[in-house]
């Protein structure tokens, strides 16, 4: 509070007890920066969890984005293409690929071509 100027602030308890049990992605600083954001916003002096701006976590979903654009199928397809470079190279053949994944070697191929994952554009 005292950087922009409020001099009384507090935490509510369950906020305190959010922030102890939030899964934060960032270091110190995204913390800083929240509570920062909060307090500057803020009206009254308690700090309450409403005013931290976070995405949603769940444990069993991790982070919900509340700004989620596109569709399932575009969604998906980025997945997909994230999860095949990432273990193209630890299995650079389509068939040792297809094994892992539990797919024809012909799927991992066309999947392969579609998102341009091979060995120029892959580091292995």
């Amino acid at each position: 509070g005292q950087r922009i100027g409020k001099t009384i602030v507090t935490m509510s308890d369950d906020c305190r007890d959010f922030i102890e049990h939030y899964p934060w992605p960032g270091n110190v600083r995204q913390l800083e920066n929240v509570l920062i954001r909060a307090v500057s916003l803020m009206e009254g002096s308690i700090v309450m969890t409403s005013h931290l701006q976070l995405p949603a976590y769940t444990r069993e979903h991790g982070y919900l984005e509340k700004e989620f654009e596109g569709t399932l199928d575009a969604a998906v397809k980025s997945f997909e293409a994230d999860l095949l470079r990432k273990l193209y190279p630890a299995y650079p053949s389509t068939r040792q690929l297809a094994k892992k994944l539990g797919l024809s070697h012909t799927a991992i191929a066309n999947k392969l071509r579609e998102y341009d994952i091979n060995k120029k554009t892959v580091k292995i």
